[in-house]
């Protein structure tokens, strides 16, 4: 990240009108790694502090609980908002902890969102409710919410950063859950219905601001006055909104091992994401009967997969695709 501190706070001035935003140069106290080390290490301290939060927990919640921790592969809003540190100036290990809480935030949206959508598998394994139950994976999924909040209450950071940071926490996952309702009501919708604009409202609403809040927490911890946290928190909804983006693209590629996701869950469950969304305004009349037909398949063989890529895996659609991931809301 150090390597591309430069780089980012060009873009961090670009976003402010050209203003310089920083004065102090990133902290001096490791050596300036490549990027992938930096990730590596993120992903190393944060697997310790998921150990440590599963040997603390009672006995019985101990194995649901380590299930619930290793969920995904990364910890992306760790990093989310140890980027926004970095940027600020900042040293992310002495807050690292409280950087950790976002993910244990993400987790218990996780555990929810594989309900809500009825996902039989995550990360290459069972769903954590197909495994464990419906009434177990709410509870984690609650108990996940409340330690969340309780890392950051408990650290010893400055009451008033306290309370911001866990009011942008709570912010971030109000809007999660907003952006969920509008996920279900589109289900209830014709894909022509749903507008570019609306998905993104949706998207947004989502992993868009989770990321953003994320930056936010990163820049309220780095002491950054409050224009500059706001122009960190576009910047990380951007990153977060194209994020999601790139995730419902991920869902029609046919290599679980290195996805970890289900292939065609969101078109198999009828999601209005992107992809479906312009496939369906370009398609012909034959080929949304098409699109209707396989979707009520239960299981798509090879030729249904290949069937399904055909249409909306148009050159096409993908142009198009691309070119919303550039540009803001009308």
């Amino acid at each position: 990240m150090c390597q591309l501190l430069p780089e980012l706070r060009d873009i961090l001035n670009e976003f402010s009108d050209g203003i310089k935003r920083f004065d102090k140069e990133p902290p001096e106290n490791r050596e300036r790694d490549d990027l992938y080390t930096i990730i590596r290490e993120v992903d190393e301290k944060a697997d310790r502090i998921k150990d440590n939060l599963v040997s603390n927990s009672p006995d019985f919640l101990k194995e649901a609980l380590r299930d619930a921790c290793y969920l995904k592969k990364n910890n992306d809003r760790t990093f989310s908002a140890y980027t926004g540190m970095v940027l600020g100036g900042a040293d992310p290990d002495k807050f690292f902890y409280i950087l950790f809480a976002l993910d244990v935030l993400d987790l218990s949206v996780l555990v929810i969102d594989d309900i809500l959508d009825g996902a039989e598998k995550r990360a290459n394994k069972a769903a954590h409710h197909k495994k464990w139950g419906m009434e177990t994976s709410l509870s984690i999924a609650m108990y996940l919410k409340s330690v969340s909040s309780k890392m950051v209450i408990e650290s010893f950071v400055d009451e008033k950063r306290r309370l911001k940071i866990l009011k942008e926490m709570d912010e971030l996952h109000l809007k999660i859950y907003e952006g969920q309702f509008l996920d279900a009501d589109f289900r209830n919708k014709d894909a022509g219905e749903i507008s570019e604009d609306a998905y993104l409202d949706m998207v947004s609403l989502t992993t868009g601001y989770q990321i953003a809040g994320c930056f936010r927490i990163g820049g309220i911890l780095a002491g950054l006055d409050e224009d500059t946290i706001t122009i960190l928190g576009e910047i990380g909804l951007r990153f977060g909104t194209a994020g999601q983006i790139r995730d419902d693209m991920i869902d029609y590629i046919w290599d679980e091992d290195s996805t970890w996701k289900t292939p065609l869950l969101d078109f198999k469950t009828d999601k209005k994401r992107i992809p479906l969304i312009i496939a369906w305004k370009n398609a012909t009349e034959k080929e949304r009967d098409e699109l209707a037909a396989l979707q009520k398949m239960a299981d798509l063989e090879a030729r249904d997969y290949m069937q399904v890529l055909s249409i909306v895996m148009k050159p096409e659609n993908l142009n198009e695709i691309l070119k919303i991931t550039g540009r803001k809301k009308n």
